[in-house]
């Protein structure tokens, strides 16, 4: 995908197939998905890249799905950390996931980005029972995001989307230290920090996936995901921190699943046109674990 279109310079079709995803893997459970992103668009459509919205939807899920394995391990995760956030939109969007969790955005300079995703939120998205305000559970921290790391326990996940080098090594090592659930989408990974004794001539596509094969093995990660790599040529998101008694195939089953939106709802028709290729895997309704 071209990392600068926004979904104003798409063309009809194109953007009909962006809300057309919104609404197959989204709608069941988020209906008004289609009012907050189309919120954002009318209003702040500088900051709707597509590419970057794709990145942080599916990577949204992937985080959701281990949370919700380990809970249903019986561990109890209150916190969630998206570090190197830049613009937030996935911790936002795992904070109106998990209601009743914290979610603390980190990087050094706050964007103003996360403000229009707060605000679209704030204008088109619900409450819960008790809930203030959608979002009301997250924060943006301006730090570094080795600062936070002392405050990261067992109850706790760390994220990182495309961060660089060192701040995936630090946001795994960190987390590991502290016995808390980790993820991360890597960016960029120095050959030398994990394969030292050997040369490697490739593509840049293989010599990515070789050096996250081999992050994972130095980290004993226990999930390798792949969004679609037709939105980004970084696509493989990384993760551990479970239960290693859990057998591989009950990892990270479903797709991060949902405990609000107006079910009674039905969500805005998108224009008729060819599917967009992103997986359609509907979300299950799990309350009693969010």
């Amino acid at each position: 995908m071209d990392p600068g279109a926004t979904l104003t310079s798409l063309s009809p079709e194109q953007r009909g197939r962006f809300y057309r995803y919104l609404r197959d893997n989204f709608g069941a459970h988020y209906p008004e998905f289609t009012a907050i992103f189309h919120h954002l668009d009318t209003n702040f459509p500088q900051y709707c890249r597509v590419k970057e919205l794709f990145e942080s939807l599916e990577a949204s899920k992937l985080v959701a799905s281990q949370i919700l394995t380990a809970q249903r391990q019986g561990r109890t995760i209150d916190t969630i950390y998206d570090l190197a956030c830049g613009h937030g939109l996935v911790g936002i969007l795992l904070a109106y996931r998990f209601p009743r969790k914290r979610v603390v955005c980190v990087d050094l300079e706050r964007r103003p980005a996360f403000d229009a995703f707060v605000a679209a939120w704030s204008a088109e998205g619900f409450s819960l029972d008790g809930e203030g305000s959608p979002l009301s559970n997250v924060e943006y921290r301006e730090a570094d995001l080795n600062d936070v790391m002392g405050e990261l326990t067992d109850k706790s996940c760390a994220v990182a989307l495309h961060a660089c080098n060192e701040a995936n090594r630090d946001v795994v090592a960190g987390a590991i230290e502290r016995n808390a659930l980790w993820g991360v989408m890597p960016c960029c990974i120095r050959s030398k920090a994990y394969l030292q004794q050997c040369s490697i001539e490739a593509n840049d596509d293989l010599r990515y996936t070789l050096l996250s094969g081999a992050f994972a093995n130095e980290y004993k990660a226990q999930l390798i995901r792949s969004i679609d790599p037709s939105i980004t040529g970084r696509p493989v998101f990384i993760a551990g921190g479970l239960d290693y008694t859990t057998a591989a195939t009950e990892l990270l089953e479903g797709n991060g699943g949902a405990v609000r939106g107006r079910l009674n709802l039905n969500p805005p028709k998108a224009p008729k046109s060819p599917s967009t290729k992103m997986p359609l895997v509907m979300p299950g309704r799990s309350p009693e674990i969010s």
